[in-house]
């Protein structure tokens, strides 16, 4: 599979992180059809002009690195570089929840894939005639809300056009212009901090944005002497960079560990923005920092 890559560090850092938002590239893409074609890993087709024309988007994105995060709004951003003439630069599609595992380097793309149809997001993919720049914002909350929250297997989600619908051409997240790759934007929940009850008291790092180093505290109540947890670090895959084991001291004060910008075999990772999270008994905590270097 090819490597997914961040989604990038934004031109307004500082504005990025107070309006708590997270944006995630799929981790795997792709489209599928009936014909015998070659594919083109850039490209995600959308068409149902016939049954023996039809074509089909498909993709996913990992989750792993963010449960537990409450959100208020998640949105699927595509971007059209064409649509056909003969359709009047419309594509209609409904987006359902995908029923089996998959993976874009596995699947034959040639096969439609299983999907649930009760689950399902009608959309117009609309605007104009040919050769364009267009972004389209999906609201698609109710699934992102299944996979995080409804014990249900996150396998994507497929994009199927209405019979008749002449095809609309996206970019995927192999486009030559990262600009121009899909990305999934998650609004985090206001007053996602102030959980009832939860013995994460504090969770903070400084500098924010830092470059090489940046100091992690918190504080976590009702602990057990010689506890054992941990804080790791996520990139925006939901990869998990490095974990720093913490043994509690039996008392409720401030710990603190510092993070060099390195991975768990002390390779130094890129700039961008990265998650970090900790977990004490059934409640964990996550908060974004961003490296700049």
């Amino acid at each position: 599979m090819k490597n997914c890559l961040v989604f990038g560090l934004m031109v307004f850092c500082l504005g990025w992180l107070f309006s708590q938002e997270i944006q995630l590239l799929p981790c795997d893409d792709m489209y599928t059809d009936c014909s015998t074609a070659a594919h083109l890993d850039g490209d995600l087709f959308l068409n149902c002009e016939a049954p023996a024309e039809e074509e089909q988007i498909m993709l996913k994105f990992d989750f792993s690195g963010v449960q537990g995060i409450q959100f208020e709004a998640a949105t699927l951003n595509l971007h059209r570089y064409f649509s056909c003439g003969g359709g009047g630069g419309t594509t209609t599609a409904i987006l359902y929840l995908v029923d089996e595992n998959w993976t874009e380097e596995t699947w034959d793309p040639h096969t439609f894939i299983q999907y649930d149809s009760t689950n399902a997001i009608a959309y117009a993919f609309s605007g104009p005639v040919g050769t364009q720049n267009t972004w389209f914002e999906v609201d698609i909350f109710d699934f992102v809300d299944i996979w995080l929250n409804a014990n249900q297997p996150n396998f994507g989600m497929v994009i199927i056009a209405d019979t008749g619908q002449r095809h609309s051409k996206f970019d995927s997240k192999e486009a030559a212009n990262a600009d121009f790759h899909p990305y999934l934007n998650m609004t985090l929940a206001t007053g996602t901090d102030d959980i009832l009850q939860n013995p994460i008291k504090s969770l903070a790092n400084f500098p924010n944005p830092f470059n090489p180093s940046t100091t992690i505290e918190f504080n976590v109540e009702q602990n057990q002497q010689n506890e054992l947890i941990e804080l790791a670090i996520y990139n925006l895959k939901g990869q998990k960079i490095k974990t720093f084991p913490v043994i509690l001291s039996g008392v409720e004060g401030q710990t603190s560990v510092i993070w060099d910008g390195t991975d768990q075999i002390g390779k130094p990772v890129a700039s961008g923005i990265y998650l970090y999270k900790i977990k004490s008994g059934d409640f964990e905590k996550t908060k974004k920092m961003i490296l700049m270097k």
